[in-house]
């Protein structure tokens, strides 16, 4: 994987509470990351992050979206 899908990688991991900073290093985090987000996924265990790893974080959504401005209080 290139520097960048790793990093992108990091950031779907990241949805899942991988907290792994994006720098795009296949490091032992993000593989920790990787076999955490594959047995959520009922995925085989392992540290690949197949095509199909990857759909099931694309699907995920963002755990804190954007917050309006409305709904901040002082």
């Amino acid at each position: 994987m290139t520097k960048a899908e790793i990093e992108r990688l990091q950031t779907l991991l990241n949805k899942t509470g991988g907290l792994l900073e994006l720098d795009g290093a296949m490091g032992p985090a993000t593989r920790q990351a990787i076999r955490d987000a594959r047995e959520m996924a009922g995925a085989t265990p392992g540290e690949e992050a197949d095509d199909a790893l990857l759909r099931w974080l694309d699907r995920l959504p963002d755990p804190c979206p954007a917050l309006p401005a409305e709904g901040v209080c002082f």
